[in-house]
């Protein structure tokens, strides 16, 4: 048999199962940290129409609160995106890992007698 066909029967090493085992997780998590800080940096759009001023005597703040209309930038979308395209990257990784754990449901399963007459 020639060298590179040994090669390419071997199985992989450790570091590279580790590496496939763990990437996933990895850019899923890169996901969720980019979406936050693009989400968290984001202004917001200044959205507003001239008018009269308010008759009101006391000062309003023009912060979060009832009444106050949140418009979110593009860069704000694309902030939420990433965190749930992260999260549900997650969830199936978790969701795979966990179906194919030793001792899993599929192979723990009793196998039915045969019936008797």
């Amino acid at each position: 048999m020639s060298e590179t066909a040994d090669a390419s029967n071997r199985r992989p090493g450790r570091a590279a199962r580790i590496l496939r085992a763990s990437a996933l997780p990895l850019v899923a998590g890169v996901l969720v940290l980019t979406g936050a800080v693009l989400a968290a940096t984001g202004t917001t759009e200044s959205f507003g129409w001239f008018s009269y001023a308010p008759l009101q005597e006391g000062t309003r703040a023009t912060g979060m609160g009832p009444g106050s209309l949140l418009v979110l930038t593009s860069r704000m979308q694309l902030g939420y995106l990433l965190i749930g395209t992260g999260l549900v990257a997650a969830a199936f990784w978790g969701g795979f890992r966990l179906g194919r754990r030793p001792g899993s449901a599929r192979s723990t399963r009793r196998q039915d007698p045969a019936p008797q007459d």
